[in-house]
């Protein structure tokens, strides 16, 4: 049997509970079109997309360490601008390469908090199947030619969907 090559996801030895902005894309399993389709050049959300969308307007308002500055609900994927905002400097935590635990205040920790909160919402409500594809994509804004840039990218999207 083949062994499946592992691609690296995450940047070597950086700190991502670093304050900073980060773009972020998280996609459905298989890019199922779970969060509704494109029509008319016009994003229509399906319940799932609504929930989705909910949330991540919600995360600004309860959440102190974390906000979404822009994003766009597409039909099989989300885009993200997440900015970490941590009150307290920390030292950098470093483990071995390999499975380690979620940093409280990290990017992947509240990524893996907000698709469990999707796919809970749609395991209670009847939505059998939805799933989120296992990994999620980062960029890690570094000033804000990039910051502009990602942005006009999330807000032309739709316009831009060749689906």
């Amino acid at each position: 049997m083949a062994r499946k090559k592992h691609r690296r996801y995450r940047l070597k030895d950086f700190d991502y509970a670093r304050n900073g902005a980060y773009f972020i894309t998280i996609v459905s399993q298989n890019r199922s079109r779970a969060f509704g389709e494109i029509i008319d050049g016009e994003m229509r959300l399906s319940n799932i997309g609504k929930f989705v969308e909910y949330n991540i307007n919600l995360i600004s308002m309860v959440k102190q360490d974390v906000r979404i500055d822009e994003y766009q609900v597409m039909p099989d994927h989300v885009h993200l601008i997440v900015t970490i905002r941590n009150p307290l400097e920390r030292t950098s935590i470093k483990y071995a390469p390999g499975l380690h635990p979620l940093i409280p205040g990290s990017l992947s920790s509240f990524i893996n908090h907000f698709k469990g909160k999707v796919t809970r919402w749609c395991n209670e409500n009847g939505i059998e199947g939805f799933k989120w594809q296992a990994k999620f994509h980062d960029r890690i804004i570094r000033d804000n030619a990039a910051y502009r840039s990602i942005q006009n990218y999330i807000r032309t999207n739709v316009q831009n969907w060749k689906g």
